[in-house]
């Protein structure tokens, strides 16, 4: 890459290996480098100019120098470490790799062709090319060398390419220079060059202080601060861990995880009240409500069930979040001895679905009050359920109804809002009913459901579900009995809806009882629900064939098909038809009646089927009028099938009307014209006419 300048004298600058001044005729055919000049001068053999990095300055064998051999440079503006470096031991630590910043500011003060060459290593190091980038910077440091934002790159990349100590060393020499222009603006990126270049605790613990004291931005304290307050912690120098989690809050007010940690290490420290005061939630934002829930909760304040709740909200819906927020609840239980965090994420976790979750939350949790045995019992109840096991629901389900018993519980369930679905008194109650008869257990849900109607006796739903249990558990009369006292009064009280429930009810105990169906096909029809009024007309037309009352059975199917043909439901329709033929096969009402519907709606092929059904029974009955009336309607709907046509000319001359049977075999020679046997038929039959003339 050819830059301004390539053939001029370098001037004196540091070297990327061996930290000593150099001049370089790169015209000349140099190694790239230069040759060193003799230590403690300059290429002209002056004093070196103390706004210059030069080797003259480090072979004085003080200052810098010295701080740099010691192994603790004086970078202006960092914090001696003090107390966090005696609490920990100066043991070291990895912080990672250096990222070395891509964009060089200032270069407003540097000549053009200067510019340039930043320009270019700015985008050498953004694409990972640190040795080209070093190669431009020297550049750089030889025509612009008081500029001293050049050497701290110099310096990053010294330690990204793997020189740890020559970076140390002209860190210490930046630091010196920047002293003597009092310019605190490169504290920071020294704290970072030395932090990466020789790892230890104090100097980690340094730089998070340096870049929340500096301003730096987030990227910057959430890259050192968490880290720092990590170690400090692993080191068990909790109050320094503390101190640096306030500072950090102090400096990003804003920040969630600032917050979290904070009240995350005051809990640590025992210090309730001002865990409390430090966690404030004024949004749903997860990680400041799960410090809020565990500062809550470690002091017991009524508020953690609200912010529980506003958790499960959050949750709800949105099962990606519950990962994030398990190991936030995990990272407050590992300092506080709060029990109650895992029912609080066993709410969490049944908002999200996560039923596993729920189970592993609670394995073998034992509450401290009744309200959290409550709520852990509903989560288990309903994780349960979830999964399938209905053994473990029903007694999860038993616990949470017998915590209910206790009226602060119930008053707490009344207005709690921790659950997706209510699980109050009520709620409870009907889901352990409901568990309890799945289980074949009807007297124990009807000793719920009768405990349930005590506390509210006009409670409707309560009571049909009361008198249901009882009937399956064997006390029949007396469920029809307090369901009929029901449906009279919902019956004065024109109470239609509930009237029919309390019907509906009545039939599942006593589904083989006319009555109450046919009461029930009354309230359907005046319902508008006349789907529903022809399945149960169909139910009582089977219920009547069982009785061996197949005429009413009929009757009932007769009906069923006239409100089926209203309503256009011809799958309907034919099945009834056909119940009603299998039932009746030889009764000509019921043919008629399928015939003249089918044909009213132009279903000719299903009304054929029924004529010629009537045609066969009346034959057999000997009623020819009958038959020749079918055979007519036949021949009209079918002109085209000579079958009908032969069996009405046979109808015909077995009465003596020859004449008509002579003309409709006439009809039919004009279908059959080749047919022998018909002219011969219809020949027969003109002189059997003639000779009764």
């Amino acid at each position: 890459m050819q830059h301004p300048g390539d053939d001029a004298k370098v001037p004196a600058a540091v070297t990327r290996h061996g930290m000593v001044a150099f001049t370089a005729d790169r015209s000349a055919g140099s190694n790239g480098h230069g040759a060193p000049t003799a230590p403690g001068t300059s290429p002209a053999g002056t004093r070196p100019d103390p706004n210059v990095p030069t080797t003259a300055l480090e072979s004085t064998g003080t200052g810098p120098t010295d701080a740099a051999s010691s192994g603790e440079p004086q970078a202006t503006g960092g914090r001696s470490g003090g107390s966090a470096a005696a609490a920990t031991g100066g043991r070291t630590t990895n912080i990672g790799a250096l990222d070395v910043r891509d964009r060089l500011p200032g270069t407003n003060e540097v000549p053009a062709a200067v510019a340039r060459w930043v320009q270019d290593a700015d985008a050498d190091v953004a694409r990972g090319r640190y040795e080209s980038a070093m190669d431009l910077t020297l550049l750089a440091e030889s025509l612009s060398p008081k500029f001293l934002p050049l050497y701290v790159r110099h310096a990053e990349l010294l330690v990204a390419t793997g020189r740890p100590q020559d970076a140390v060393h002209l860190a210490a020499i930046i630091g010196r220079l920047a002293e003597v222009r009092d310019d605190a603006s490169f504290a920071f990126d020294l704290l970072r060059i030395l932090a990466h270049a020789e790892p230890s605790i104090p100097r980690t613990v340094d730089l998070a202080h340096g870049a929340l004291a500096t301003n730096q931005p987030a990227t910057m304290i959430d890259r050192y601060v968490p880290n720092a307050v990590a170690l400090l912690v692993d080191q068990g120098a909790y109050d320094a861990a503390r101190d640096l989690a306030v500072e950090w809050q102090a400096a990003t007010p804003t920040d969630p995880r600032a917050a979290f940690t904070r009240v995350r290490e005051l809990l640590r420290g025992g210090q309730l009240d001002a865990a409390v005061q430090a966690s404030s939630p004024t949004r749903d934002q997860p990680l400041t409500l799960v410090a809020a829930l565990a500062a809550q909760a470690a002091a017991e304040l009524p508020d953690r069930w609200n912010t529980c709740a506003r958790l499960a909200r959050l949750t709800r819906g949105n099962p990606s979040v519950l990962t994030d927020l398990r190991q936030h609840l995990d990272e407050i239980a590992q300092v506080t001895a709060t029990l109650s965090l895992r029912v609080y994420g066993a709410v969490i976790a049944l908002a999200a679905g996560d039923a596993v979750a729920v189970r592993d939350e609670l394995l073998g949790f034992i509450p401290a009050d009744s309200v959290t045995g409550y709520v852990a019992a509903v989560c288990a109840a309903r994780a349960a359920s979830i999964l399938g096991d209905t053994t473990a629901a029903a007694n999860a389900l038993r616990q949470a109804h017998a915590y209910l018993q206790d009226l602060a519980v119930a008053e707490f369930a009344t207005h709690a809002n921790l659950f997706e679905r209510p699980a109050d008194l009520f709620a409870i109650g009907q889901e352990l009913a409901a568990a309890l008869l799945e289980a074949d257990d009807a007297a124990g849900a009807a000793g719920v459901f009768q405990q349930l109607l005590e506390a509210s006796p006009g409670n409707a739903g309560i009571a049909r579900a009361y008198a249901e249990a009882l009937g399956r558990s064997g006390a029949r009369d007396e469920a029809i009995g307090r369901l009929s006292a029901l449906l009279e009064q919902q019956e004065k009280a024109h109470q239609r809806t509930a009237a029919l429930e309390t019907l509906q009810t009545m039939v599942r105990i006593a589904p083989g009882n006319l009555g109450y169906r046919s009461r029930m096909v009354e309230r359907y029809i005046q319902g508008g629900r006349v789907g529903d009024a022809v399945s149960e007309l169909y139910i009582l037309a089977q219920l009547l064939e069982r009785q061996g009352r197949v005429t009413d059975a009929v009757t009932q199917l007769q009906r069923a098909a006239e409100i089926a043909v209203l309503t256009g439901e011809w799958s309907k329709v034919d099945r009834i038809y056909r119940y009603m033929v299998r039932l009746l096969p030889d009764d000509l009402s019921a043919r008629h009646a399928a015939a003249a519907t089918y044909l009213q709606h132009g279903q000719i092929e299903q009304a054929l089927e029924h004529l010629r059904e009537v045609a066969r029974i009346s034959l057999a009955n000997e009623d020819p009028d009958e038959a020749i009336a079918a055979l007519h309607q036949i021949i009209a709907l079918a002109p085209d099938d000579p079958e009908p046509y032969h069996r009405l000319g046979e109808v015909l001359s077995s009465i003596g009307e020859y004449g008509q049977a002579e003309r409709v075999y006439r009809r039919l020679s004009v279908l059959l014209p080749d047919d022998p046997a018909v002219k011969a038929k219809q020949t027969a039959l003109a002189a059997l006419a003639q000779g009764h003339s």
